[in-house]
């Protein structure tokens, strides 16, 4: 279902409506949704997630898509690596050249992707999975959504696994973040 309403979203060119969102929130809501499938995968979801993030403007239903989608990818790889698999989901504020960014990282402990796949990965239709059980347009759709949002996503190959980070605006600068410094983390 959301993918059919972000494939017509995007076909559409419809506006996305932006709201002041708290993206730790939604990052929270996406790891409870997930537990039961990396349960099912004996894979584990750690989270470490800065309570001094800034808020970011965004519709909630296409980054929880976003999220999901990622999330899901990590599992997915994270399980056809060496036992045991693990996915970390982390979030900063950071500053850049452009300004203040708010930057999801999820990373696996998988095999990560192939030299030669990682240009094509945000291609329509393209993916790395067995028939029948991918469609490849997650990655297609959340490049569009995320540039919609006036971010970035990136891939690319980590020590070990790989690494999607997703960078989208700050609301308010980093240091004007008014939430309490240090981190928060969970293990699922």
């Amino acid at each position: 279902s959301r993918v059919t309403k972000s494939m017509l979203a995007l076909s559409r060119g419809a506006a996305t409506v932006l709201k002041p969102m708290d993206l730790n929130c939604v990052l929270r809501a996406c790891i409870e949704a997930s537990h039961e499938r990396a349960a099912a995968k004996g894979v584990r979801i750690e989270s470490v997630l800065s309570p001094g993030l800034p808020p970011i403007m965004g519709d909630r239903d296409r980054i929880e898509t976003v999220m999901l989608n990622l999330i899901n990818n990590a599992l997915d790889a994270a399980e056809e690596g060496a036992p045991p698999g693990l996915v970390t989901v982390q979030s900063e504020g950071c500053r850049g050249k452009e300004g203040d960014w708010v930057l999801v990282r999820i990373s696996d402990t998988g095999p990560g992707i192939p030299g030669e796949m990682l240009g094509r990965i945000f291609d329509p239709f393209f993916t790395t999975k067995d028939e029948g059980q991918g469609t490849g347009l997650g990655l297609f759709l959340s490049y569009g959504i995320v540039a919609d949002h006036r971010g970035r996503l990136e891939i690319e190959n980590g020590r070990r696994g790989a690494v999607a980070s997703v960078f989208l605006p700050a609301l308010v600068p980093v240091s004007e973040s008014h939430q309490e410094a240090g981190w928060e983390q969970a293990r699922y």
